[in-house]
């Protein structure tokens, strides 16, 4: 009967010390932080704001401004004009097309940096 539970026991964590030895002990890794978004133009007259994306391919994206589209810059409320070519710039939009959110900063680096 003891023979028959450690055999049932050992079997039970070979699959655990497997996966264990698999990943091997290099450490925690790194995590991958995003190159953030940022404005590539700002269109008041047409209430469009593009959004560029990406590191290599860049993508710029359009999102159209509303009556209802709360806009931040440096969190604090603000407005369309306020936000400028080449702010960081994160965008909520619920359609891929229209902003319901826009939340800009001056600081054009990546999170972790130091402004100078």
């Amino acid at each position: 009967m003891i023979m028959t539970v450690l055999l049932v026991g050992s079997a039970l964590m070979s699959p655990c010390a497997i996966a264990a030895k698999s990943r091997g002990s290099s450490g925690p890794k790194k995590p991958i932080i995003p190159k953030p978004d940022t404005v590539e133009k700002v269109d008041a007259g047409k209430f469009e704001i593009k959004v560029a994306s990406g590191q290599k391919d860049r993508r710029v994206t359009p999102y159209t401004i509303t009556a209802f589209t709360k806009i931040y810059v440096n969190n604090k409320p603000s407005k369309l004009e306020d936000v400028q070519k080449g702010m960081r710039v994160n965008v909520v939009s619920t359609d891929g097309k229209s902003a319901s959110r826009i939340d800009a900063s001056d600081y054009a680096g990546t999170p972790g940096d130091k402004k100078k």
